[in-house]
């Protein structure tokens, strides 16, 4: 028997990490919220579990994010309309943070009052969702209350939210940063103990070379993955893929890589194929001193996580993993605004601060206690595409 839900949410797949966000709100508010991917029971026909819950659903939501209305959204949309004109079930059209400044809602979602996400996902918009779910105005002493004890939180929520499903997280800082004396001593005393000799050493970042060019930016969450990419590629016809893809699956499936390997970061990309990718969805390469801000933050810690390395937080040769894994593992060297995989699994390309490209971060194939080092680059040939080289993005604050 199917439970009742106070809200069932109808969403583009490319927008679901916005979508999972503002329900996972909502349900700090108390609301019974229907989503697929935490209700839908792998194995099972999910389109007889959609029908019921829609029949028992008290409200309903349809998020419209940059990327439109997604293909599965029209028949949901319209059983909800349906279930509307039948029970006055209330719908509510949600405008996420990504949807163009000029909205054409489809004709019948044109008569429904929406909620306007896209000056954030703040608590004053978060209340006028609530009062068209539940019917009921939030308490506005109660909600300015909860604003408050929230503001903190909702800082680490990401702000902005790209192309694609792509996720920017907000960072800032106030520019500090060690001594290069003391940068230079802790990087060399790493490299002593690796047993990395002198000619074999990256080029370390410190005081004398960081030019800060943003003090506050948004970064990606986490590399570029398989997918992200290959929706890219379809986008703009681009023919020269990555060389590990297969073609032939392409009909089997619909995309060149087994399943798996969506999530997996895309490599085997040049610099100059980063940048057009990053170009496409309104965003950059990072410099490597704001990739360097990123990692070390105010304290100028070596690592996401302190000074002292953790083979258990990153993906490094120390693991002996010795393959790529998804975008989403290794959670415990986030950083603290929540920024994954900054050391280990996949170097990253970034611009040096004299203009040439290099990489970052360290990598599954690499000794990651002194490659993963926030201000360790290796200078690289801009057409070099390897099989642990990737890539994140970066945009300024607007």
């Amino acid at each position: 028997m199917c439970q009742t839900f106070d809200v069932f949410l109808s969403h583009n797949s490319l927008d679901k990490p916005v979508v999972e966000d503002i329900g996972g709100l909502l349900k700090q508010r108390g609301l019974r919220v229907w989503l697929d991917s935490w209700e839908l029971v792998p194995g099972r026909p999910w389109q007889e579990a959609l029908e019921e819950v829609i029949r028992k659903a008290k409200s309903a939501v349809v998020f419209v994010g940059g990327e439109g209305i997604g293909p599965w959204q029209q028949p949901e949309m319209r059983a909800v309309l349906s279930q509307f004109v039948k029970n006055g079930l209330p719908v509510i059209p949600v405008l996420l943070p990504e949807a163009p400044s000029k909205v054409e809602l489809p004709l019948f979602l044109g008569n429904f009052t929406w909620v306007d996400f896209r000056s954030g996902l703040s608590e004053k918009n978060i209340d006028r969702l609530v009062w068209g779910i539940s019917g009921s105005k939030p308490d506005k002493e109660v909600s300015e209350k909860r604003y408050a004890d929230l503001e903190e939180k909702l800082m680490h929520i990401p702000k902005k939210y790209c192309y694609n499903g792509l996720r920017f997280i907000s960072f800032s800082s106030d520019g500090s940063c060690k001594s290069s004396s003391e940068i230079q001593r802790k990087v060399n005393n790493v490299a002593e103990q690796c047993k990395i000799g002198w000619n074999s050493r990256g080029s370390i970042l410190s005081k004398k070379n960081v030019n800060i060019r943003s003090k506050k930016f948004f970064m990606s969450e986490a590399c570029i993955t398989n997918n992200e990419y290959w929706i890219y590629i379809k986008s703009v016809g681009v023919t020269d893929w990555p060389k590990h893809w297969m073609r032939s699956l392409v009909s089997e499936n619909g995309f060149p890589f087994p399943s798996v390997m969506a999530n997996l970061p895309v490599v085997n990309i040049s610099f100059a194929e980063a940048k057009a990718f990053a170009r496409h969805v309104g965003a950059r390469l990072p410099i490597a001193d704001e990739r360097t801000l990123a990692v070390s933050g105010s304290s100028g810690f070596l690592y996401p996580w302190g000074d002292d390395f953790n083979p258990g937080f990153c993906n490094g040769k120390e693991g002996r993993k010795n393959k790529v894994v998804s975008v989403d593992s290794y959670s415990q060297g986030n950083t603290v605004e929540g920024i994954r995989q900054l050391v280990g699994n996949v170097s990253e390309w970034v611009l040096m601060p004299d203009g040439t490209p290099a990489v970052g971060g360290g990598s599954y194939l690499e000794l990651c206690e002194y490659w993963g080092i926030g201000y360790v680059y290796r200078k690289m040939d801009a057409n070099e595409r390897r099989c642990n080289i990737g890539f994140r993005l970066l945009r300024n604050e607007e």
